[in-house]
């Protein structure tokens, strides 16, 4: 990176590391070429657990997890649900056109407030994201950072929806 002290960099993800290789892509190549990396990534289904711990095994980058786990972390997989649900229900009442952000993000996103929290925890120069669920947390980390950001959007997550207009408060 040519200063002499290596940038830090936060790669975040709504999934598990073993679920998405792109941001495993990008970590291993930004390691590689110098940058301190701090992946961001969630725990919540047990087989993907357990075969994100054979992925680490091989990476020497940090690693932060956001666990909500039904069985590893029962409060908050109860916590995070509730607000999930609230928010979807408060989002639809609302309306698209009426929605703030910040509910659509929550209505959207069952672990966005943890996700944006674990980005903040420890400082970075810059955050790249991807994955549907973390986009807005990263944009969001960001801009409270102050530092640049960076969103994967190579996936059509807008076709993952109904197109009708509860599937588009969700897109």
């Amino acid at each position: 990176n040519g200063t002499g002290t290596a940038k830090r960099i936060c790669v975040v993800t709504a999934g598990h590391l073993s679920t998405c290789p792109r941001m495993l892509k990008a970590a291993d190549a930004l390691t590689e070429a110098g940058y301190k990396v701090r992946v961001v990534s969630a725990r919540y289904m047990d087989w993907a657990w357990r075969a994100d711990q054979d992925v680490r095994r091989t990476r020497s980058w940090k690693w932060t997890v956001v666990n909500y786990d039904r069985r590893a972390a029962t409060s908050k997989y109860l916590q995070s649900g509730i607000r999930f649900r609230s928010a979807q229900t408060w989002a639809k009442a609302v309306g698209l056109g009426r929605c703030p952000f910040s509910l659509a993000v929550r209505a959207y996103s069952r672990a966005h407030s943890e996700i944006l929290r674990a980005v903040l925890r420890e400082p970075a120069d810059f955050i790249y994201g991807g994955t549907s669920g973390a986009l807005a947390a990263v944009a969001a980390a960001a801009a409270r950072a102050r530092v640049p950001y960076a969103l994967d959007c190579e996936d059509f997550h807008s076709d993952e929806h109904r197109d009708d207009p509860e599937g588009r408060l969700f897109n």
